[in-house]
């Protein structure tokens, strides 16, 4: 007596595996959190020729600030550039792992004078930090990667 089970069921249940297996993986992927970096992406993009300049002229006269953490507090230390003029600027927190931990922190600080950042939303982790500021007629940018601890 023949066996029922010939390599057509085999075919029939290989070909059945792999769309349980596809489904499966379609299900998962649905499933998943994505999170944009922004929601306003485009327009940022339009103005994103500003944004090189800001950095190639951070980057040609030294004006980038130092920077510590302590505890959950970053002491921020930017040098004279302008002269004496003051600095006004916004810090912008952004954890790559959870959007809702993202936050920005507006400041307004002498030349070398240390501005210090304590927040109750900086929590463990690591952020990458976007520093924006402007002293006199001149706009600066730069990031960094601070890890709270």
């Amino acid at each position: 007596m023949e066996s029922k089970f010939n390599w057509g069921w085999k075919i029939a249940l290989l070909y059945g595996g792999f769309v349980c297996f596809m489904l499966m993986m379609v299900f998962k992927a649905s499933n998943q959190k994505v999170e944009l970096v922004t929601t306003k992406y485009y327009e940022e993009e339009l103005q994103y020729q500003s944004h090189i300049d800001k950095i190639a002229k951070t980057d040609s006269s030294h004006a980038r600030p130092d920077w510590q953490v302590k505890g959950n507090q970053v002491a921020m230390l930017f040098p004279e550039t302008n002269g004496k003029e003051s600095i006004v600027g916004n810090i912008r927190f952004y954890c790559p792992s959870d959007e809702h931990r993202d936050f920005s922190v507006p400041f307004s600080a002498a030349p070398s004078s240390p501005i210090s950042i304590s927040n109750e939303k900086l929590r463990h982790g690591t952020y990458k930090m976007q520093i924006d500021w402007k002293q006199g007629a001149s706009d600066f940018y730069t990031e960094g990667i601070v890890t709270i601890q």
